[in-house]
């Protein structure tokens, strides 16, 4: 439902990025719509009652004020070209993982940690009372707090 996005950023990238870089509206647009359609927005479904209008617009400068948002529309066609996502068949990160479970995630939907656990170390998994795709950003009192008890699990 939410992969349109991800087809145009890899098939066309170079169009969108022109475009984007020549209109500061069109790109606030464009990272707009992501936030309001990738939030957890409860259900009062108000894209400001979640974050404030400098956050957002701070977001969206951040692209625009160094050039990135091409960088950033580039990226899913390199993850074609040269694929990225994923592990090969039968590869495991021994690296200690914690995992966020944010129920407003709306990209995709999170597996199982018992699936997660066969290609992973998991030494800590989360599963949060809300946040989406920013969970950072929607929630960052709880998103600290979980970094923190993993970054203490692994002896930070």
């Amino acid at each position: 439902a939410e992969g349109a996005y991800f087809m145009q950023q890899a098939t066309k990238p170079q169009t969108l990025a022109m475009a984007l870089m020549d209109s500061p509206v069109g790109a606030a647009a464009w990272i707009l719509e992501k936030f309001h359609g990738w939030s957890d927005l409860g259900a009062h479904g108000d894209l400001f009652q979640v974050y404030s209008r400098d956050q957002l617009i701070t977001n969206v400068m951040t692209y625009l004020v160094n050039d990135a948002i091409g960088t950033s529309v580039w990226y899913y066609r390199a993850l074609l070209e040269e694929g990225g996502i994923g592990l090969p068949e039968g590869a495991r990160v021994e690296k200690p993982i914690g995992f966020a479970n944010f129920p407003g995630e709306k990209l995709y939907t999170p597996p199982p940690r018992s699936w997660a656990e066969r290609a992973y170390n998991i030494v800590h998994w989360s599963t949060m009372e809300g946040g989406g795709h920013f969970a950072a950003m929607e929630r960052p009192t709880a998103f600290v707090a979980d970094v923190r008890a993993f970054a203490r699990k692994i002896g930070y």
